[in-house]
């Protein structure tokens, strides 16, 4: 009977290591899962981060390109503007030297016509002069003639 005491105890004793193996051994594999979780999340946040900053140098590059034509837009319309301007300018300065050339042209015209009128004073005069000087001429004929 004492051996199947000690027997039975051996058996008991086995058996409460195997227990106690079993145990380690869940206790083990609940930390590795959760090693393994640990790592799992760690990669997917490390993932979350990497999409964020992609998405973040995607969004600057957009705000970068939007603000470029913003920029070429507001040099183009100051270049057009200018256009604009020296168009104006331009159509200003050939404005003025038409008027500028009328005005020369109607001064040209007026001495022209002072000069003829002077010119027909001159003959006027002339033969206003010779008319004189030939009726003082038959005067002075008649006059030797009757004398």
């Amino acid at each position: 009977m004492d051996y199947l005491i000690l027997v039975l105890t051996q058996i008991r004793a086995i058996i409460i290591i195997l227990h106690m193996i079993t145990m380690i051994a869940g206790i083990l594999m609940i930390i590795t899962i959760a090693m393994i979780l640990t790592i799992i999340m760690t990669a997917m946040t490390l993932t979350i981060i990497m999409i964020a900053t992609i998405l973040t140098i995607i969004m600057t590059a957009m705000i970068l390109t939007i603000i470029t034509i913003a920029m070429t837009l507001t040099i183009i319309t100051i270049a057009m503007t200018l256009t604009i301007i020296m168009t104006a300018m331009t159509l200003t300065i050939i404005m003025i030297a038409t008027i500028l050339t009328i005005i020369m042209t109607a001064m040209i015209l007026t001495i022209i016509m002072i000069a003829m009128i002077l010119l027909i004073i001159t003959i006027t005069m002339t033969h206003t002069i010779i008319t004189i000087a030939m009726t003082h001429m038959i005067r002075m004929i008649i006059g030797s003639i009757n004398t």
